[in-house]
């Protein structure tokens, strides 16, 4: 995970850094939600509502 503003060359990787976690979260719960939607998987994760 990067800042490309900050960091466009990615030299530092941002996953594990506390500062970013709220992100990290948010991102790895719109990826889940949009990998459910997709046609080819079945719905029978329910992920919690915001």
């Amino acid at each position: 995970m990067f800042n490309l503003r900050a960091d466009p060359e990615e030299r530092s990787n941002l996953y594990h850094v506390a500062q970013w976690r709220e992100k990290r979260l948010e991102l790895h719960e719109r990826h889940a939600r949009a990998y459910m939607q997709s046609s080819h998987v079945h719905q029978h994760r329910n992920l919690p509502e915001r």
